[in-house]
Order: C-alpha cells, then structure tokens, then sequence
C-alpha cells in the first residue's frame, strides 16, 4: 500500500493491485449501457475527463475507459449539464481534512468544469472487487454540449 495526499484526503491505495483488478474488466459501463447519455459520454470520454482527472486515476491505477457508473443531469439534447462517473481502487481513507462532515456532497473543485470526491462504499461494485477493501472516486464533470453531439 502506498499513502497519498489527494486533495482533502490522505488515502492508502494499492495501484498495482487496482490495475491488476482492472485488467480483468472487459469494458466500462459507458461502452455496454444502450441508453442515450452512456453512448454520448463513451464517445465523447476523452472530451470529459480532462487532464486533472486523467492523472489522478492514472496514480490510482485505474483505466479511465471502465467506469463503474455513469449518469447525466440536465438538456439530453445539447447534452448541456453535468455527467456524474464513479470508479473503484482497492485502498482505505486514512484521513480527510478540511471538509463539511455534515454533508454527503464532499466533492473539491479540480477545475472550472470539473470536481472530484472520494468516499467508502456501502453497497458491493463489480463483482471482480469482491472482498477488497476499496474506495470510490467520483467526478461531477460540467457540459455546455458544444461540438459533443451523437
């Protein structure tokens, strides 16, 4: 396990052991989902989830195509609104700091367009995680829709 200082966290992961995981996932909920969001942010992905985003998973050993859920809010059409995704890494919180305890939305701004929150699970993801103890991070990424169209 290694100790890592993301934001308002102090996490420790195992990023080989979450490759390893990620490996035997055949595809990201985006890629098998039929319904309209999840085909619009398959396609568009490497639109959405911008550099911040991308070398966080990349420290967590997480392969940023096989999201565990995917959801959008807002203008189906012009995909204006915001895409909510969640992934899994095998690791525990250490320690969280500076952030309002009462509240379930713990989310930190990365960027204009893009916030991130990590949180323990209540509920079993993918079946290939079955008995790790892991960890879910979650990204709220803002859409205007411009030039993102199926």
């Amino acid at each position: 396990m290694k100790e890592l200082t993301l934001y308002n966290w102090i996490i420790e992961h195992d990023p080989d052991a979450t490759l390893k995981t990620y490996r035997m996932i055949e595809s990201g909920c985006a890629d098998t989902c039929l319904c309209a969001s999840c085909k619009h942010y398959s396609k568009f992905r490497k639109n959405y989830l911008n550099e911040h985003a991308t070398q966080i998973l990349l420290k967590l050993g997480i392969d940023k195509t096989k999201e565990a859920e995917v959801y959008f809010t807002g203008d189906h059409k012009s995909f204006d609104g915001q895409f909510k995704v969640w992934f899994h890494f095998i690791g525990s919180i250490k320690s969280i700091t500076d952030i309002n305890h009462s509240s379930d939305s713990t989310y930190i701004k990365l960027t204009n367009t893009s916030m991130v929150s990590i949180s323990e699970l209540c509920e079993m993801p993918n079946p290939i995680f079955n008995r790790l103890k892991i960890l879910q991070i979650s990204f709220i990424l803002l859409t205007d829709g411009s030039n993102m169209h199926i």
